[in-house]
Formats: C-alpha cells, structure tokens, sequence
C-alpha cells in the first residue's frame, strides 16, 4: 500500500510539474537602450527602445518638444522604422535618424521636419549572453 502510495504521489507531483510547464510567464517590458540625439535644425531628441519580454513587439518613446510619443516597430526595407500611423515616424540607421510629423498627405508623404539627427549619448540596458 505504501509504494502504490508513493508511485500515485510521484505521478501527482509529475502531472503538475508538466502543467506548470505549460503556463507562460507574464509579458514584460524590456528597456533595451536609450540615446540622445541632436539633429541638424539644434532639436535634441531623448528615445528609449524597448521590447516584450517575448520578442513579439519593439517600440520606442520619442520625447521630441515636450512630448512623449510611444511608437511600435513597423516594417521598413532600411533601417529601423517606428511610427504611430498618426502624428510621428522615427526612422534610425545606424547612429542617426530623422522625424516624420503628420500633415494632410498620407504617411508615406510627410514631411521630414528633423533630420541629420545624430546619437551624442547611449546607454544599452540590453544583457548580452
């Protein structure tokens, strides 16, 4: 009786290790850099990337003239791409990028109202293995 006992409880305890397993980990937000830039026009941009703790989405908060923008990853053939689809495109390559505010036009149409913006100060928050 006490090894039937025994093997039940080992199954018992197998059944809720595999169960728990399966549960996910609650999505975080990951900081993985912050920088400054100044731009061409004098404006200085303050921007933080950050990710999911599941790499399913990238996005930066763009402090640009008093204001914080939170703008998701988009797809982009160059660079990185962040936009809201609304008022503000960030667009970084390398260690420069340029902002795109909203007008009338479609977003592919907005103008470029701060380029030449170059990083002066990074911090990287990301741990690399």
């Amino acid at each position: 009786m006490k090894k039937i006992s025994l093997m039940l409880a080992l199954f018992i305890g197998t059944i809720g290790l595999a169960q728990a397993k399966k549960m996910p980990l609650p999505l975080g937000v990951i900081l993985q850099a912050s920088a400054s830039y100044q731009c061409a026009d004098k404006t200085r941009l303050d921007v933080r990337y950050y990710s999911l703790s599941d790499d399913s989405l990238g996005f930066v908060k763009v402090k640009l003239n008093g204001k914080t923008y939170t703008l998701p990853q988009a797809v982009s053939a160059s660079g990185a791409k962040y936009s809201d689809d609304r008022y503000v495109t960030w667009w970084t390559k390398g260690d420069a990028g340029t902002v795109y505010e909203q007008n009338e036009e479609p977003e592919e149409s907005w103008p470029a109202t701060h380029e030449d913006c170059i990083k002066i100060k990074a911090k990287n928050n990301a741990i690399n293995p």
